[in-house]
């Protein structure tokens, strides 16, 4: 799911499209040498919203917020871990020293945000029928 969102972001990006409301910085961490880190509202908007729905389609949750809280949780973890790492990666320096960055980074607080509501647009009964196939 986050993969997912990161490519069609890079995507949306490239094909020069939806350059729509604010930029959110931090939305692209490896393209920060570059400047080009940050991208238009619509665009993570078109990327990272329907990662949420294929996440929520995953997570076997019996309500809608639990799964958007599992989706949010497992996409915040990774985009932290990968923001920290594209900072060390920039910088030449510890990961780990990268870290703390991330909690107000706000591309990665939005994503997080937009998956979380991608996630909610799922009914429940969808990821019921979903993970009684899987089961069985």
């Amino acid at each position: 799911m986050v993969a997912a969102g990161v490519g069609w972001l890079y995507l949306i990006r490239e094909a020069g499209i939806l350059v729509l409301g604010p930029r959110v910085r931090g939305a692209l961490p490896l393209e920060q040498l570059a400047r080009a880190d940050g991208q238009a509202l619509a665009r993570l908007l078109l990327a990272w919203i329907p990662a949420g729905i294929a996440g929520g389609l995953v997570v076997a949750a019996r309500t809608r917020l639990g799964a958007a809280a599992q989706v949010a949780v497992i996409a915040w973890l990774l985009l932290l871990v990968a923001g920290a790492l594209s900072d060390a990666v920039a910088d030449s320096t510890p990961v780990a020293g990268h870290l703390d960055d991330q909690l107000t980074r706000p591309g990665t607080l939005v994503a997080v945000g937009l998956i979380a509501a991608g996630a909610l647009l799922v009914p429940p009964t969808a990821r019921r029928g979903r993970a009684a196939g899987a089961a069985g």
